[in-house]
Order: C-alpha cells, then structure tokens, then sequence
C-alpha cells in the first residue's frame, strides 16, 4: 500500500508537467494508472487551480488525479468564450472537470448551472464546489431529455462513469454493468424555468442524448440566443450535416466548427465543410452575430 501510494504521487507529478493535449486519455486508460491508483475517492488537484472529488478506480477521475485535466481542446474553447458575469451551462457534468473552470472563468458575479443525474456524482460535484467557495454554481440532480419523470439511464462501463446514457445503447448492451434510475425534466421547460440571464455558452456531452436535449430545447434556444454551444456528435460514419442534432442548431442559424485531433500542444478549430468529414466527435456551434469583438477574436485565433 505504501509502495503504491508513494508510486501514485510520483506519477501524479509528473504527469502534471506533460501539457500535450493527447496525453490524459492514454495515461488514464492505462493498467499501471488503474493499478497506482487503486480505490476509492481521491482529492484531484487541477491544473487551473481547483481541487475535485473523484473516485480513483473511474476513468475521468484518474485522468482528472494523474493528470490535472480531461480534455484540454475544450478547456481552451471555454476560457476563449466565458468572462466574469456570464451564465452556462454544463449538461453531463460528471465530476466537474468542465464545471469547475466555468464556475472559476464567470467568477463570483457569474452563474453555471451544472447538470448531472447520478447520484454520487453528484454529491461529489456538490462537495467540490463547496471546498472551492463556488457559491456561484448550482448542481441540478436530473437528466435533460424530452419528459419529467423517471428513466433507467444505462451504464455503458462501469469503469467510466461518464459513460452513461439514457438513449438506447449503439454498443453491445451485455457491456452494460447496470442501469440508473434517475429523475428526467423537459429540457427546454427547465431551462425557461431557470429564469437565466443571456445564457454565453452551453456545454452538452450526454453520450448519444443530445439531439434529444436539444430538439425539446429548440424553442428556448431560439429565444435565448446563447451565442456558443460544445456538443458531442458520433458520426458512426454518416455525414455530419446528417446529424439531427447538426440539423436542429443548423436551423436556428448556428455554424460549425470541428476540434482537430491532430496538434500535440494546440488546440485548433476549423470550419465544417461538406468536402472534410471530421475526424473527432467534439464540435463548436456557433452564432456570429450574438458574439462580441472579444470573444469572436479570441474564436478566430484559434482557427486553422
């Protein structure tokens, strides 16, 4: 035991050196990572200051402890979007990697409502931002989809707890470790509920939910306007422009912009085309005309 918390936090610091987008996923995947780490919950310290409440034996919390991060390509899209005062949303919030910055990004004066269903993730999520004075954020126990009620939301891999969903699983159902039952809420009831100020960005990652979400938000995000939306897309080799929830936010006048997989230390976007299928599944929705100067050059310096 020792031996392995000793081996732990060598790693941890070192990785936390490494800056390299690509880096986190392989490390947290890793069976020395799972073994260093071992079970249980951990206090993960990252990389933009905040500490976090994980659970060692979960994928997102390992990359989170070894490595400070998740995803760095959409931690940069945050911090080039969001200033102090703003509102957000964070839909799938899991332990709060994402949640956690933008609670920091809109500071005191800001609002992020942060969405997440599973119970003990969410209490984790609740008791990191209380550790990091964050009266700003606000966790929301429930499922965005089209109906209030009850649903059984699939864990694809109980080895990664942010691979739930509620939507018919596209993988080998006898993967499945169980099932959730957790409280669901009209999406875009909820939101106008919420009574938000000009909400600036909205991050959604609901592993296969989205156009679900985002259909039965379709007609509060016509009246809202938020200028910027993160969405997951699995293309599963379709085209994109096929998506339906590329269709819903095409409709309401958004533009497209893929994160590119291949840098090592930038994150870089470019703009969906029909002749450049895209390589990733993480996107950028945006409205042009709802951006200020700000945060439309912050955008454009990083474009390919």
């Amino acid at each position: 035991m020792f031996i392995q918390e000793v081996a732990r936090g060598a790693h941890a610091s070192v990785v936390h050196r490494l800056n390299t987008v690509k880096v986190g996923h392989r490390i947290a995947d890793s069976r020395f990572a799972a073994w260093i780490c071992g079970e249980g919950p951990v206090i993960a310290k990252l990389r933009f200051g905040a500490k976090a409440i994980v659970f060692a034996n979960e994928y997102n919390g390992r990359s989170m402890y070894l490595w400070g991060e998740h995803d760095p390509r959409i931690t940069a899209v945050i911090k080039a979007v969001l200033r102090k005062g703003d509102t957000a949303f964070d839909i799938g919030a899991n332990f709060g990697v994402t949640g956690l910055l933008i609670a920091k990004c809109v500071g005191p004066t800001g609002t992020v409502h942060l969405f997440e269903p599973q119970p003990l993730v969410a209490s984790c999520l609740r008791a990191s931002l209380l550790i990091n004075g964050h009266s700003n954020a606000i966790v929301h126990e429930c499922a965005l989809s089209d109906h209030d009620g009850l649903a059984n939301m699939t864990v694809l891999d109980p080895s990664n707890w942010g691979m739930t969903t509620l939507s018919p699983p596209v993988v080998d159902s006898m993967n499945a470790a169980s099932a959730i039952c957790v409280k669901t809420v009209n999406a875009g009831e909820y939101a106008a509920s919420l009574g938000s100020a000009k909400v600036a960005l909205i991050k959604i990652d609901v592993e296969g939910h989205e156009a679900v979400v985002l259909e039965a938000m379709r007609e509060w995000l016509a009246e809202a306007r938020p200028p910027v939306i993160l969405f997951e897309c699995h293309l599963q080799g379709r085209d994109f422009e096929e998506q339906k929830s590329v269709k819903i936010l095409s409709g309401l006048g958004y533009e497209f912009f893929a994160i590119d997989t291949k840098p090592l230390w930038h994150t870089r976007l470019y703009a969906v085309s029909a002749n450049q299928h895209p390589a990733g599944y993480d996107f950028v929705a945006v409205l042009q005309h709802e951006l200020d100067d700000d945060r439309r050059n912050a955008l454009e310096a990083m474009m390919v």
